[in-house]
């Protein structure tokens, strides 16, 4: 599907599901920076019980992570965690959230855990996010540290 406003082509949900992993749940890293991405994705891959339980993927903004959880809906609820970026062109990860919690409330999406990944420390930042109901926030530069904060996210999913 190509978006119009910004003529780029949006990931079809059938791209994220590749036949032999179609049984894994899925945890989508988004961020607008391949670099990022790509190393929040290798991080992820090297956790042992994330490799074997999750496929995780990538997306490269907020619209497109809006997009992945509609499809998602019909493809029966894959995407169990979002780890996306708090500052992107188009929406930020606040807004993004946001409007996750909005379609979850409408009961247009079931409930996705999300975790705002900053670079920002201050208050203000944090607080935002919070309130914009994310699970969790994720301090970059992302590292391993940081993985059992996602365990523990995606282990409260089975409880």
């Amino acid at each position: 599907m190509t978006s119009s406003k910004h003529n780029r082509k949006l990931v079809d949900l059938n791209d994220l599901v590749d036949r032999k992993d179609s049984s894994k749940n899925i945890v989508l890293v988004v961020d607008d920076s391949e670099t990022i991405r790509k190393a929040v994705v290798r991080l992820l891959m090297n956790n042992e019980v994330i490799k074997s339980q999750y496929r995780v993927q990538e997306c490269v903004d907020g619209i497109e992570t809006l997009y992945i959880l509609m499809k998602d809906q019909a493809a029966g609820n894959k995407v169990k965690l979002v780890i996306s970026d708090e500052n992107m062109e188009y929406l930020s990860g606040s807004q993004s959230v946001a409007i996750m919690r909005e379609l979850e409330f409408h009961q247009k999406i079931k409930k996705v855990h999300f975790a705002s990944l900053t670079a920002f420390s201050d208050e203000q930042t944090k607080e935002s996010i919070k309130k914009s109901g994310a699970d969790v926030i994720l301090q970059k530069p992302f590292s391993k540290s940081e993985i059992g904060k996602v365990l523990a996210i995606l282990d409260n999913q089975h409880k």
